[in-house]
């Protein structure tokens, strides 16, 4: 640790790069510190708990899909790209699906995330109301797939994988035929 500052970034990415390791299941704080060389109760600086630590995970992982969305001319785009984003998050990060739905139980898991969510669908014209509501519909469906995804033997992968991507297009297409009502 003594050629980095301890610091919440550094845990989290440092936690995330254990998770492809050893599972969420087995992620512990106490592993954390011990793979960045200190004892755990240094993490307590930065870290709260463990459920403060996979909220932190979490809106990382929110942020660098926010951060590959290309500029979108509408909502709709937007909103896939976003949805996509999560998807091929949780296909190559270990548990990814888990982690997101184990840090909605942290009251302040995401704010920072959804905020900037409603933002940018705001810029479209979408109310915050609906557009709270479509940016959590989306992840839910897709988390969702993920978690199921999971679940499933890898033989049908592929088709878990077409049939969460078409359930997005539907949801999609639903919030906009909503919208033109």
């Amino acid at each position: 640790m003594a050629d980095r500052q301890l610091s919440r970034p550094v845990i989290v990415t440092e936690a995330l790069r254990l998770l492809e390791e050893v599972g969420l299941e087995d992620l512990s704080l106490r592993k954390v510190a011990a793979s960045l060389g200190v004892k755990a109760p240094s993490l307590y600086w930065h870290i709260a708990d463990k459920d403060d630590l996979r909220a932190a995970m979490g809106e990382r992982l929110l942020r660098d899909c926010l951060g590959s969305i290309p500029p979108s001319e509408d909502w709709q785009s937007w909103l896939r790209a976003f949805g996509l984003a999560i998807w091929r998050a949780q296909e190559t990060t270990r548990d990814a699906g888990a982690l997101l739905m184990s840090a909605r139980s942290v009251k302040h898991a995401f704010q920072g995330t959804a905020t900037e969510i409603v933002s940018v669908l705001g810029r479209f014209g979408l109310d915050e109301v609906t557009a709270t509501r479509m940016h959590w519909s989306v992840q839910a469906l897709v988390t969702g797939w993920a978690v199921f995804g999971d679940a499933e033997d890898c033989e049908h992968s592929a088709q878990v994988s077409e049939a969460a991507l078409d359930s997005l297009d539907v949801l999609i297409l639903g919030w906009a035929t909503r919208q033109a009502a």
